[in-house]
């Protein structure tokens, strides 16, 4: 796979997480090397990557972008992606999700060309707090990964 994984959960969310503004389908925390690449589409989520060190190249929806350190990027996975490591390595988390207001997320992402500048070290917190959650299939776990992303998108 050409990657250092820290850590990954492949998450099924349950019928109740459905119910809830957003649901979970995965995230993780990947330090790729100079070969890694993802290309697909079809895909029924969003993705959320936030670069922390090295860089990545995305392209989607006809454009070539590079993910650097400090950025984020928000991508309809139905649509047509490639992403992968531009130099040496691109260490970066990423959630897949999904939910009612997703769209309207993606859709003001959208308009802002996909990447949302941060401060150093605003949304780094948020994904080391999602990676630390123990994963326990509860209905309590379900509301905590809503409330993370919500906070993560916001």
């Amino acid at each position: 796979m050409n990657v250092k994984q820290f850590v990954n959960t492949a998450y099924t969310s349950s019928e109740f997480a459905h119910n809830l503004p957003f649901f979970v389908d995965g995230f993780s925390h990947f330090d790729a090397n100079a070969s890694y690449f993802t290309e697909r589409e079809g895909m029924e989520s969003y993705l959320l990557m936030y670069t922390v060190g090295g860089m990545g190249r995305l392209v989607y929806e006809g454009g070539e972008f590079l993910l650097e350190p400090g950025h984020a990027a928000l991508i309809d996975c139905r649509n047509y992606q490639y992403y992968g490591t531009a130099g040496t390595h691109w260490e970066f988390f990423w959630i897949h999700f999904d939910g009612a207001p997703a769209a309207v997320y993606y859709d003001t992402a959208f308009r802002q060309r996909f990447f949302v500048p941060y401060l150093a070290g605003h949304l780094k917190p948020l994904f080391e707090r999602l990676l630390a959650l123990p994963v326990d299939y509860t209905m309590t776990y379900e509301l905590r990964l809503c409330g993370l992303v919500v906070q993560l998108l916001t």
